[in-house]
């Protein structure tokens, strides 16, 4: 085996939590701080010796497979944490451009960071956040105000010596697909390893990846408890000196009186069953399979609405619904009426997507908390007129309505800030066809101070939509009270109260 290949070392901090996830009122850095605290004090961090040199500080890129970036940014953490324990002034670095989780946990998006400092001259006080390790001051540095980045080893290179008087470790948390332009000379690699998900043949794989991508990895950093040892059967000794006795040859029954063989005669051999028993055991385990994937789709269809919740198809309006209508599952008077619905405000119009668009639906069989959900193939763009019989009754404003729009904001907030969905119900803001925009809505979303999730939800018409969800209120009532404050808050004129998927994420 070549050294390119060969088994790096394995160092076990002890990990069994998971990334602090804070709420409206938490501050994530005192959550971090709070959990490395409580790792055991004797806890050892990787050698230093030879590391770095004197015109900059020693880099440590902590790489993760993909789907591991809550780990790889956990790992990213408790090293920060480890070395500012140890009296060293560390720098944390999220390089993670796909999921940016500790930008987005700490509340730093389209806000100053690494990119700032390479490309702008951003100084390090102005473009990152003060953590106050225990033992040590360090620093975070998120992504940034300019995405994506795209950057080079070059700018990587002349970047690193400006930090040489302010911090002595750089720890960077990048996906092992983008690690390329931080493999800077001296930098050790470290993979974080999820025991808890990946078993040992996907450790092999991700590093025999490093090492094609000319950054083999030296230390694995394992998270969670360590697998227990399979118990192996003890084998019995057989005793020496005693052979088994060899079985007794049944008598033939085709033989003669007695049955005794006749000399010469040929003994018919008996052809056993289990061709049989084998077509039995493949088509029992045909229709178990069957049975499964009739319950899970019983099962996952039937959670999209709840009985009685199901409306007619609807004739269109040429209006939209108006902003002070919000629609429940309680609306009897929008039973034959059809509706129209702009997405978030302030979204670029992009013809590949469904932000920035005005779209009618023509929605059969929709439960109330989807209505922004419809088949593709019935997607219209515009407005219809209708004739006047079928026009929607929009009730008169009442006092409650006439308040401050900012006002009523500030009394509504606490409900936007909080896990979404905890108190039992949401609001369902919009729905989108892939995750790639779903997600994108969610950050412009966070970035307006609303907390926001989203969820894959699958139609009974088979099509597949990823729904947005914010705040958490006790009772629908609750949530209908705050649809204006929300729509003012985000310029869209459609929401909706729901309960949150169990599939939702953040």
């Amino acid at each position: 085996m070549n050294e390119a290949m060969r088994q790096p070392p394995c160092w076990d901090p002890g990990l069994t939590g998971v990334l602090p996830h804070p709420g409206s009122d938490e501050d994530f850095w005192a959550l971090a701080r709070a959990f490395v605290t409580g790792l055991a004090p004797d806890t050892e961090v990787p050698d230093t010796a030879g590391r770095g040199g004197a015109n900059r500080p020693r880099v440590w890129l902590l790489t993760h497979r993909l789907g591991g970036e809550e780990t790889g940014a956990l790992g990213g953490l408790v090293l920060s944490g480890l070395m500012a324990r140890r009296g060293h002034r560390v720098l944390l670095v999220d390089a993670d451009e796909a999921e940016m989780i500790l930008t987005r946990r700490s509340r730093r998006l389209f806000k100053s960071g690494w990119v700032d400092m390479m490309r702008y001259g951003s100084s390090l006080d102005a473009a990152a956040v003060t953590v106050d390790w225990e033992g040590m001051r360090g620093y975070f540095l998120g992504l940034g105000s300019y995405c994506p980045p795209e950057i080079t080893a070059a700018e990587v290179a002349a970047w690193l010596p400006q930090l040489a008087g302010d911090v002595d470790d750089v720890v960077v948390v990048v996906g092992a697909a983008a690690a390329g332009p931080w493999q800077v000379s001296g930098a050790r690699v470290l993979f974080t390893w999820d025991r808890r998900r990946d078993p040992s043949s996907v450790l092999d794989r991700a590093l025999a990846d490093l090492a094609t991508r000319d950054a083999p990895c030296d230390l694995v950093m394992a998270c969670g408890p360590a697998p227990e040892p399979q118990k192996v059967p003890v084998a019995v000794p057989e005793t020496p000196g005693k052979e088994p006795a060899a079985a007794e040859p049944a008598p033939d029954p085709s033989s003669p009186a007695g049955g005794e063989s006749v000399p010469g005669a040929t003994v018919p051999v008996r052809k056993h069953s289990s061709g049989i028993f084998r077509a039995l055991a493949l088509t029992g385990l045909v229709l178990v399979v069957i049975v499964a994937v009739a319950i899970w789709k019983a099962t996952d269809l039937g959670r999209l609405a709840a009985p009685g919740l199901d409306e007619s198809p609807l004739p269109q309006t040429s209006g939209g619904l108006p902003v002070s209508q919000p629609v429940t599952g309680t609306d009897t008077a929008l039973a034959d009426t059809a509706f129209t619905i702009e997405p978030l405000g302030g979204v670029p119009a992009d013809s590949s997507q469904t932000l920035g668009q005005s779209e009618t639906f023509d929605q059969p069989d929709a439960a109330p908390d989807s209505l922004s959900d419809t088949n593709p193939d019935s997607l219209t763009t515009g407005s219809t007129a209708v004739p006047a019989e079928a026009a929607v009754s929009v009730p008169e404003p009442e006092d409650g309505d006439a308040m401050d729009p900012a006002e009523r904001w500030r009394r509504f907030a606490p409900a936007f800030g909080k896990t979404v969905g905890q108190d039992g119900w949401c609001l369902h803001v919009s729905s989108l066809h892939d995750s790639t925009a779903a997600l994108r809505e969610i950050r412009m979303i966070e970035a307006r101070n609303v907390w926001a999730v989203g969820a894959p939800v699958v139609r009974r018409d088979s099509t597949r939509w990823f729904r947005i969800y914010v705040g958490s209120f006790p009772s629908r009532a609750a949530a209908d009270s705050a649809l204006p404050a929300l729509k003012w808050k985000l310029k869209t004129d459609w929401a909706a109260p729901a309960v949150l998927p169990a599939s939702a994420w953040d």
